[in-house]
């Protein structure tokens, strides 16, 4: 409440701003929608934002994936292009179990091993059910600790099933995209250059009610 009174009045008040080349958005899930917030921002919402053209969200997001020049990581992954494009994070999917999903994976960590100066733990966390992000934060911390270090070279394999039918965007957006996911408790786990990320899930079974 202290929050929403403290946005509510820096909204107000915009007229009298000297700056003006920064813009605020918020961006609210559904199940938040009544929240006092989301209600006094009700006459600004917009439904349908008009995004960029496809081949432009492409590139970007290609530039979030792509590990910075001039980075350990960059040296890392230049020899692997035909399997990472340079990126600190991997896709593996399938419609069906048994094909090879995990194989992949421990084909991925061995060709990063064969660099015998690329130290680090292989981690895997198996994901069932439904997205539990402060198990997934407590097995990171628990195995790698803050996760800040330029000496060690980690790998985190999401083992995603196929029962789970939500939450699985949201937690790839922040984690791959943004860098970051956040417990119930605060406790903040950001993606580093030198760790890889494999995940590995196959196409959503969904109920329909």
């Amino acid at each position: 409440m202290k929050c929403a009174g403290v946005v509510e009045n820096r909204l107000s008040n915009t007229t009298d701003d000297t700056v003006k080349d920064y813009g605020l958005v918020f961006i609210c899930a559904e199940e938040n929608q009544n929240a006092r917030i989301c209600l006094y921002l009700g006459n600004h919402l917009v439904k349908n934002p008009e995004l960029t053209d496809l081949h432009t969200l492409s590139h970007y997001v290609l530039q979030m994936l792509t590990v910075p020049r001039g980075s350990y990581q960059n040296c890392l992954f230049s020899g692997q292009v035909k399997i990472c494009i340079k990126s600190f994070c991997r896709l593996i999917r399938s419609k069906r179990a048994g094909v090879g999903k995990s194989l992949r994976r421990n084909d991925l960590v061995a060709a990063l091993r064969k660099d015998k100066k690329l130290h680090g733990k292989d981690i895997t966390i198996p994901i069932y059910k439904t997205i539990d992000t402060d198990h997934i934060i407590h097995r990171l911390t628990e195995e790698l600790g803050n996760g800040y270090t330029d000496s060690l070279h980690n790998t985190i394999h999401l083992d995603i099933a196929h029962e789970v039918d939500s939450g699985v965007d949201e937690l790839l957006f922040n984690l791959i995209i943004l860098r970051s996911i956040v417990s119930s408790e605060g406790v903040v786990w950001q993606a580093q250059n030198t760790q890889y990320y494999i995940i590995e899930c196959m196409p959503f079974t969904r109920k329909v009610s």
